[in-house]
């Protein structure tokens, strides 16, 4: 026993001295408790929300106003355009005829189809097709053969037919089925005798008709015509007043000193009469 106390107290000096080199043990950080998940909640709907909404698509509330923004939107105005197509007419005998086309602004709408005189001056007539264009009709300014930029020689004895073609032209395209005529001189008397041959033509205007050998006098006419005729103009006053005696249908005849379409009066009075007679069919 006593052999062994020298070699304990050896041991306990040897530990003693190494103590020095020993690391205090580190704590262990406490675990982050586990969270428990939650339980699976139905979503609730409001009671201002009607269930039948939940899920579908609904254009009507996409459409409201953002904050800041009006709530409706202002009036847009359609603005006719002053620019024209061109449209080709096929007529009877093979010629192609060529036409300005004026859309309206609004879609479906009457058309009414302009003839020129044996002047082939069509500059007062492409100023009125803008303002029918103006007021929502579709305008068709025909150039009769022989009658840049018409192929073909002038033939008045053929007129009739193609403006008839014209008019069957316009069954193609997505217009109102209610078609009217203007002429001016040669082109008065012809347009008004192809309206009264076409079923779908159903009111006419003619300003300063002018008659001869290749233009005759329309007879028994009943669809609604409209004669505006100059003082200054006796050939045309004349022509007039014959084809105001024969017509069988409704037929107004009015005369001015000077006729201009240009004319306030003037196109005030054509405007109503077309307004009249194609837009309540």
């Amino acid at each position: 026993m006593k052999a062994r106390l020298p070699v304990l107290g050896f041991l306990i000096a040897v530990l003693a001295g190494c103590g020095g080199l020993l690391e205090a043990p580190t704590e262990t950080p406490p675990r982050t408790p586990l969270i428990e998940s939650s339980p699976t909640v139905l979503p609730v709907i409001s009671p201002e929300s009607s269930s039948a909404f939940v899920g579908r698509n609904d254009p009507t509330a996409a459409a409201l106003a953002a904050e800041g923004q009006p709530s409706e939107e202002a009036p847009t105005q359609p603005i006719p355009t002053d620019a024209s197509i061109p449209i080709n007419v096929l007529a009877v005998d093979g010629t192609v005829l060529r036409t300005s086309y004026y859309g309206a602004p609004i879609q479906p709408a009457p058309v009414i189809v302009l003839v020129h005189g044996e002047d082939g001056n069509v500059q007062e007539l492409t100023l009125f097709a803008q303002a029918l264009q103006s007021v929502g009709y579709n305008v068709m300014l025909l150039y009769l053969r022989g009658y840049a930029p018409s192929p073909g020689s002038v033939d008045w004895s053929l007129a009739v037919s193609d403006i008839k073609s014209a008019l069957d032209t316009l069954q193609t395209l997505p217009v109102a089925p209610s078609y009217g005529v203007l002429g001016q001189g040669s082109g008065a008397v012809t347009a008004i005798a192809a309206c009264g041959e076409h079923p779908l033509c159903a009111a006419a205007v003619g300003t300063n008709p002018l008659l001869s050998s290749q233009i005759r006098l329309p007879q028994g006419m009943t669809l609604p015509m409209l004669l505006l005729a100059g003082e200054d103009q006796s050939a045309s006053l004349q022509a007039a007043q014959s084809m105001d005696a024969a017509a069988l249908g409704e037929h107004v005849l009015v005369v001015y000193p000077t006729l201009m379409l240009a004319q306030e009066a003037v196109r005030t009075q054509i405007f109503h009469w077309f307004d009249t007679h194609l837009n309540n069919l």
